[in-house]
């Protein structure tokens, strides 16, 4: 009879342990708001590996536009790859024109949304980049800007 007791307070400690249903996110770490990289190039060639233009040549306007971030960053290749970036994205929609020296600007729309997650969640998420009017695939790390 005591082991049978026993084993019933076992399993009921097991069900009753088993039972949690809270989300253990103190392993987890969580990516900050997005940025974009742009490999930009003029007749094939990347502009910046090629001394066409310098990041100081590279300039953008548009709403919150003195947030934004602009830089260079490495890639296969030093230095090749434009960086945008804003910590204070939030929810909903940007615009912004990306100029090069003197060429004709190069609209931007932005799409953020939250992140929804237990461990993640309320994040800046990117959900639809278009440069001039083509929208781009969110799965490819770096984006492509052509200049005429």
């Amino acid at each position: 009879m005591v082991i049978k007791k026993i084993v019933f307070i076992l399993i009921c400690c097991h069900l009753i342990a088993c039972n949690d249903t809270e989300v253990d996110c103190s392993a987890v770490l969580c990516a900050g708001t997005p940025a974009l990289a742009f490999q930009v190039l003029a007749d094939n060639e990347n502009v910046f590996l090629n001394n066409t233009y310098t990041i100081e040549d590279v300039s953008i306007t548009g709403e919150n536009s003195t947030e934004v971030t602009l830089s260079l960053g490495n890639s296969t290749e030093p230095e090749s790859i434009l960086i945008l970036q804003n910590p204070s994205w939030v929810a909903g929609n940007y615009e912004y024109n990306l100029v090069f020296g003197n060429n004709d600007p190069i609209t931007l729309l932005i799409d953020i949304v939250n992140s929804e997650s237990d461990c993640c969640g309320n994040i800046p998420r990117l959900r639809q980049l278009t440069i001039d009017g083509d929208i781009q695939d969110n799965e490819v790390p770096v984006n492509r800007i052509i200049l005429d």
